[in-house]
């Protein structure tokens, strides 16, 4: 079941693994107040990292996560971890800032603050993206 619980736990898994995930979409709404309550169909994750060569090779080796073949794009990965889909969305840092490319074409470029204010959860510092990422 997609709880904040298995949030928490797919999150700490990830970053335990030196990826740099931060919480983003529903459950980052949700946590932040923007949105009430409700049930979650997935769990999205932003990332920073230059590609996704280093999640694939853990995805693949680890096998109670099932990779997503129609979800593997230039911009997103995704799996089952528990029965829940994970989506993952990766973020390039350069000097000129965040971006995402979208499809390899579509360049978005996120806000400067998107990994800047962390979120503490019953006494827990958690990796949210900011308000102004979740609004832009």
């Amino acid at each position: 079941m997609n709880e904040i619980t298995l949030v928490l736990e797919v999150k700490s898994m990830l970053r335990r693994q030196g990826f740099d995930v931060w919480i983003f979409g529903g459950w980052a709404e949700e946590l932040r107040g923007i949105s009430r309550m409700r049930n979650h169909g997935d769990i999205d994750l932003l990332m920073r990292d230059e590609d996704f060569n280093l999640l694939d090779e853990y995805v693949s080796s680890h096998p109670e996560l099932e990779t997503i073949p129609q979800k593997t794009y230039s911009h997103k990965r995704a799996f089952y971890y528990k029965g829940v889909m994970i989506e993952v969305f990766l973020i390039s840092q350069t000097p000129q800032g965040l971006f995402t490319k979208f499809f390899d074409h579509f360049k978005y470029s996120w806000p400067q603050h998107t990994f800047d204010e962390l979120y503490l959860h019953e006494g827990k510092v958690l990796h949210v993206v900011s308000t102004s990422a979740l609004f832009q």
